[in-house]
C-alpha cells in the first residue's frame, strides 16, 4: 500500500506540474501578442490559398 501511495503522489505532482506548464504557455502567449491560429483556419489557408 505504501508503494501506491508513493504513485499516486508522484501523479498528482505530475498532474500540477502539467497545468501550471500550460497556463505559463497561455501567459506567454498572451503577454507576446502572438495571434494564434485554429486548426481550421490553417487548414482552410492550406486548402484555398495556392
Amino acid at each position: 500500500m505504501h508503494i501506491l501511495k508513493m504513485i499516486d503522489r508522484v501523479k498528482e505532482y505530475l498532474l500540477w506540474i502539467y497545468i501550471a506548464t500550460l497556463l505559463a504557455g497561455i501567459v506567454y502567449v498572451v503577454c507576446m501578442g502572438q495571434i494564434t491560429k485554429t486548426p481550421g483556419e490553417i487548414i482552410y489557408e492550406q486548402t484555398h490559398i495556392r
